[in-house]
């Protein structure tokens, strides 16, 4: 008998992975950075707003096993719709070695999942909501499955200080087409909360996100099959958060960290944790341009490698219209 990590439960988990050099950078989940990454869409839909109007965003990932992910984000506003973001992300897991009962070699098989989101955010004074309407998709050795989902979010901006507050209820939704007739498949839904703030005087921006509200019994179960314990009412806590922190070093640089228990406690080794659950990263900004690379441990033997190109076109546009 063996164990593996629990939340391979499900289906249309990608949905959930970050794809984004910032986002990753701070820990992989975040609901509360407003106006920061118009990557952000797929965190918390209300995250994106005018101040990112005209904004594209292009994201590779290498992530260990040859797996690919490639994904871009837009954000446009309109004087009569207001704000609309869209985001197409796809997960290439490549060639798969196939074999039968026997464990005869039968050739190999292909894999990979996309998703498409449109998002619409409103500003009502301080706080603003927004909703992501997404169509995601799987594909394994020929079987597809389907499903429409949905995302719900708000935030709270301060309006003096810098400080956010928000929450998003993701991927609720119906599934429109199964892998087989019998096949049972479980949506990734979600309930997050969190908060983002600058201590005055201090280069420094934390952020702090809580997330599988909804589902508190599965850490029992989870942490059972890794520790063979139950994990204590502080590390079951934990186990739900996920810390980041932004260093401002200049007007054109900002460093990244994050941390991630959950992670850290099921994918470490017995005897060696390594940098398990810790992700850092970057982001430079030279004019109209954003240059990102984030790296997150997922295991001793491997990490994520993402890399993030974002540009102001409406700004460098109008540079250019100037300069002719």
């Amino acid at each position: 008998m063996a164990y593996a990590q629990m939340d391979g439960s499900g289906s249309f988990l990608f949905l959930d992975v970050p794809v984004s050099a910032m986002l990753t950078g701070i820990g992989g989940i975040n609901v509360s950075r407003a106006d920061a990454d118009v990557n952000l869409l797929t965190s918390n839909p209300a995250l994106v707003s005018d101040a990112l109007d005209g904004y594209l965003s292009l994201n590779y990932v290498i992530y260990p096993g040859d797996i690919k992910v490639s994904n871009v984000s837009y954000s446009q506003s309109f004087a009569n719709t207001g704000n609309w973001s869209a985001n197409l992300v796809y997960f290439d897991y490549g060639e798969i070695n196939s074999f039968d009962d026997t464990g005869t070699s039968v050739g190999t098989f292909r894999a990979d999942e996309y998703a498409i989101t449109i998002g619409k955010s409103h500003q009502a004074g301080n706080y603003r909501l927004a909703v992501n309407a997404k169509y995601a998709a799987s594909t394994i050795a020929g079987y597809t499955a389907s499903s429409l989902l949905f995302d719900l979010g708000g935030i709270f901006i301060h309006p003096e200080k810098d400080f956010n507050a928000g929450l998003v209820i993701k991927n609720a939704g119906i599934v429109l087409n199964k892998f087989t007739a019998t096949n049972n498949i479980a949506l990734p839904f979600n309930v997050q909360v969190g908060t983002s703030f600058k201590p005055a005087h201090m280069p420094v921006r934390f952020s702090l996100s809580i997330y599988d509200l909804t589902d508190w019994a599965k850490t029992d179960e989870q942490a059972s099959l890794v520790d063979y314990e139950q994990p204590t009412t502080i590390d079951r806590f934990f186990r739900h958060t996920i810390f980041g922190m932004e260093v401002l070093a200049g007007k054109h640089l900002r460093l990244l960290a994050g941390y991630d228990h959950k992670k850290r406690r099921e994918l470490k080794l017995i005897n060696v944790s390594g940098s398990t659950g810790f992700s850092y990263g970057l982001m430079v900004s030279v004019k109209s341009f954003e240059f990102g690379f984030s790296r997150a441990t997922y295991h001793v033997a491997g990490a994520s490698n993402t890399f993030t190109l974002t540009s102001d076109l409406k700004n460098l546009i109008m540079k250019k219209t100037t300069v002719e």
